[in-house]
């Protein structure tokens, strides 16, 4: 018995590739499954719950790029900005997280620059921290008990604020006087502070709705100026309770017109002992210039 071949036509022939194409496209341009909506009090401790996972930890810097103003007197005396540019070669960051609120923690960060291995040390302990840097051959130190009560501008002169920005820090909730906002793809938590000048939103964190992971975090004086903002990227899964760390950290200070990015990766976790890094150091070999700072000349 012999059968015959069906005969298609091309319009036939099209229309199907047509129709199994079209089911392609729907079913790779699907929408994302609606976030679940977390309360104050459950994104508090999501963020928080996340901070706890972290280890102490080593990680490589692959790319540390600086960008700032140093004001110069020309010669009439007046000041004129001057522009710096670094793209530097990287470095390796260490991190021991705080036991709890109050616990401030520590951290070394220490980038490279080409013939100098040491370009800029930026350290912590729960006591005292530390910045040198041996191109420029300064450096200063100081106690936080020293300091009082620092305003979010002072970030230079409190690496611990650094922290606050990465997301590195537990929030505090008895500290602070949250607010809460919900919008369709972001979750904004409003850090409310007050003294004697009235209240004022210190610093407000937004969520990524479906992910509930911090991607910026902004800083403000007391005059509601952006004075800090940074931008969390390229999350990654990271110890043996998969804490969720950034990869790709952008600092940049709008005011000053400077910016900080650091790229990290081969995070991995801290087993030796760094006390002698998380320790400050009396004196350091080929810095020229290296002071104490206090309440009183914090703007030396």
């Amino acid at each position: 018995m012999t059968t015959k071949a069906k005969n298609f036509s091309p319009l036939l022939i099209l229309s199907i590739l047509l129709t199994l194409c079209i089911g392609c496209h729907l079913a790779k341009t699907s929408p994302r499954p609606a976030p679940v909506d977390l309360s104050l009090d459950e994104i508090i401790k999501n963020y928080n719950d996340n901070f706890y996972k972290i280890p102490k930890l080593k990680a490589t810097i692959s790319q540390w790029t600086l960008d700032f103003v140093e004001p110069i007197a020309n010669e009439q005396g007046e000041l004129e900005n001057k522009y710096h540019h670094y793209n530097e070669l990287g470095g390796v960051l260490f991190f021991k997280p705080g036991i709890d609120e109050d616990d401030r923690g520590s951290f070394y960060l220490q980038t490279r620059a080409p013939a100098n291995p040491e370009a800029l040390v930026i350290a912590s302990n729960e006591n005292e921290f530390w910045m040198y840097t041996l191109t420029g051959k300064f450096g200063f130190w100081g106690k936080y008990k020293d300091l009082g009560k620092l305003n979010t501008e002072d970030m230079f002169f409190d690496p611990q604020l650094l922290l606050d920005f990465i997301g590195w820090r537990p929030l505090n909730s008895k500290a602070v006087r949250p607010a809460y906002k919900i919008f369709p793809e972001k979750n904004i938590l409003e850090c409310i502070e007050f003294d004697g000048r009235g209240l004022r939103i210190a610093r407000e964190i937004i969520f990524d709705r479906y992910t509930n992971l911090p991607t910026e975090i902004n800083g403000y004086s007391w005059d509601g100026q952006l004075v800090i903002h940074s931008q969390l990227d390229n999350y990654i899964e990271f110890g043996d309770d998969k804490a969720l760390v950034p990869t790709k950290i952008l600092i940049s200070f709008p005011v000053k017109e400077s910016s900080m990015l650091i790229r990290l990766d081969k995070y991995r976790p801290s087993t030796r002992d760094k006390t002698s890094l998380f320790s400050r150091p009396e004196s350091i070999e080929g810095v020229d210039d290296y002071r104490q700072i206090t309440d009183d000349n914090i703007n030396y």
